[in-house]
């Protein structure tokens, strides 16, 4: 009797745990396609803020990065948004800046995922300082190359136009949006340029 008993409980508790696995499967694949058309559309809403006058994007088929073209509402070409990835003090900051080869001057950028402290690393957010460095930040191509990398400095000790400065009490993050910046503008801004002057 105490092992028909048992035999039960332990049937009916792997039907129980197969019944919930079901329901939290279903409920994930019903949920994933949601969470990923969210994210995309935050994702272009973003590509349009950090690029004053356009309306429109479309996406560009290059490797190993998402890169869109922006135009405005007459169609005409306004600049390039480039998704850029940095580790930050908690986790790895993903964001959205944007650049303008006809000026060859960045226009902004936007956090699109951070996990940083609130209070204090989420200042790369907020800090308006620190956001309006990189609008108009000129990111020259010389040679096929950027002629300037861009460069975190002491709060008020910058004087060249590639540096940026630190955001107090957030200086590893704001390092990291300088360097995901950076690194990203190095490798794709010349492209982007060549491109840019092709299509002309």
């Amino acid at each position: 009797m105490k092992t028909a008993s048992g035999v039960r409980l332990v049937t009916t508790l792997a039907t129980l745990g197969a019944a919930c696995a079901l329901i939290l499967s279903s409920v994930s694949w019903a949920t994933s396609s949601r969470i990923e058309e969210n994210q995309a559309a935050y994702l272009r809403k973003s590509v349009l803020r950090v690029i004053p006058g356009a309306v429109s994007e479309t996406p560009l088929k290059l490797a190993d990065t998402s890169i869109f073209a922006t135009y405005n509402d007459r169609g005409d070409f306004v600049a390039y948004a480039i998704v850029a990835v940095g580790q930050g003090f908690q986790d790895t900051i993903t964001l959205v800046y944007g650049y303008n080869p006809n000026t060859q001057k960045l226009t902004g950028f936007r956090v699109l995922a951070s996990r940083e402290t609130p209070g204090l690393g989420d200042k790369i957010e907020k800090d308006d300082h620190f956001q309006q460095a990189f609008a108009g930040q000129p990111v020259n191509v010389a040679d096929g190359a950027l002629e300037h990398p861009l460069v975190l400095v002491k709060p008020g000790s910058g004087s060249s136009n590639w540096e940026v400065d630190a955001i107090s009490g957030a200086t590893i993050s704001s390092r990291a949006v300088t360097a995901a910046i950076s690194d990203s503008a190095q490798l794709w801004i010349p492209l982007l340029h060549r491109r840019y002057l092709d299509e002309r």
